[in-house]
C-alpha cells in the first residue's frame, strides 16, 4: 500500500515453460504475475505516463506499477501482448533500433512494433540504437559500449558517438510510432559509475541522456521493492529485475 510513487517491474523475455530461468519466463507465469497484481489492485502505469506525471509535479495513481521489457524481444512482444490485452493493461518495451531494423527469431521488427505501438497496449522507449552490446577495450577488459572509451578514443569522440546513437534511436522510434521517446533504460544497467575506463564517462552518459530524456531507467535484483517518485532521480530511477519467481513470491516482494 503506497501513494505517490511507482513500482517499476523490468521483465525480459517470454517463452516456453521449459525455458524458464534468469532472464525468461514463461507466458503461463507472466499471467499469473499480473493476475497477482491486478488483485492486488495495482495501477498500471507506462513510462510516458510516468514522465508526464513527473513533469506535472502530478500525483500518480495509488500503488502505480510500470511493466517494463527490455530489448525489443520477438518472443516478448508475441507472448506478453494476448496477455495484456486479456488483462487490460499496458506495459512498457524499450527497443534497441538498429535490432529492430535488422530482425530475425530474437528482435521484433519495425512493422511489428509499430502494430503492437498502434495497439495502445505498448509505450516504446529507447535502449539505444547500437550501443546495446560490450566490447573488449584497451585494458582488456570487457565494458559495455554505451560506458566505456572505445581504443583510441578521446572523451570528445566518446561524447559524439553517444550522442549521435540516441538521437539516431530517437527518431527510429519516432518515425514508426508518431511519439518520441522520452525514457531510456541503461543497457545491462550500467549508467557509468562503474563498468567505464574514464572518470568523466559517468557525467557524459548522463549529460547525453538528459539532453534527449526525461527518465532514465537502471535495473538489479534487490530484495526490496524499488519505488520511484517525483522527488527522485530521474535519470537513475531503479527496476526490480524480475526473473522466474511465482505470482506467491511476487506478492510477497509486494507485501514486504
Amino acid at each position: 500500500r503506497y501513494n505517490g510513487g511507482v513500482m517499476v517491474l523490468a521483465y525480459h523475455g517470454i517463452g516456453s515453460s521449459d525455458a524458464e530461468g534468469g532472464f525468461v519466463i514463461s507466458p503461463e507465469r507472466f499471467g499469473k504475475h499480473l493476475a497477482v497484481l491486478r488483485a492486488a489492485g495495482m495501477h498500471f502505469v507506462t513510462a510516458a505516463q510516468v514522465a508526464d506525471a513527473f513533469k506535472a509535479r502530478r500525483s500518480l495513481p495509488r500503488k502505480a506499477v510500470m511493466v517494463t521489457f527490455d530489448d525489443g524481444r520477438a518472443d516478448a512482444m508475441m507472448f506478453a501482448d494476448p496477455l495484456l490485452e486479456q488483462a487490460d493493461v499496458t506495459a512498457t518495451m524499450f527497443v534497441i533500433a538498429d535490432a529492430a531494423g535488422d530482425p530475425g527469431v530474437y528482435y521484433a521488427g519495425w512493422e511489428d512494433i509499430k502494430a503492437y505501438a498502434a495497439s495502445g497496449r505498448w509505450d516504446i522507449q529507447s535502449h539505444t540504437s547500437d550501443l546495446h552490446r560490450e566490447r573488449e577495450v584497451d585494458s582488456g577488459e570487457t565494458l559495455p559500449a554505451l560506458t566505456s572509451l572505445a581504443p583510441h578514443e578521446s572523451i570528445a569522440e566518446f561524447r559524439a558517438r553517444v550522442h549521435a546513437d540516441l538521437k539516431s534511436a530517437s527518431s527510429a522510434i519516432e518515425a514508426r510510432t508518431g511519439a518520441p521517446p522520452v525514457a531510456f533504460a541503461y543497457p545491462f544497467g550500467a549508467y557509468g559509475a562503474d563498468r567505464n575506463n574514464h572518470p568523466r564517462i559517468e557525467a557524459v552518459v548522463r549529460h547525453e541522456v538528459a539532453r534527449h530524456y526525461e527518465l532514465g531507467f537502471q535495473q538489479d535484483d534487490q530484495e526490496t521493492i524499488p519505488l520511484a517518485n517525483c522527488a527522485s532521480d530521474a535519470l537513475l530511477l531503479r527496476r526490480l529485475e524480475v526473473e522466474d519467481w511465482s505470482g506467491v513470491q511476487l506478492l510477497a516482494r509486494i507485501r514486504s
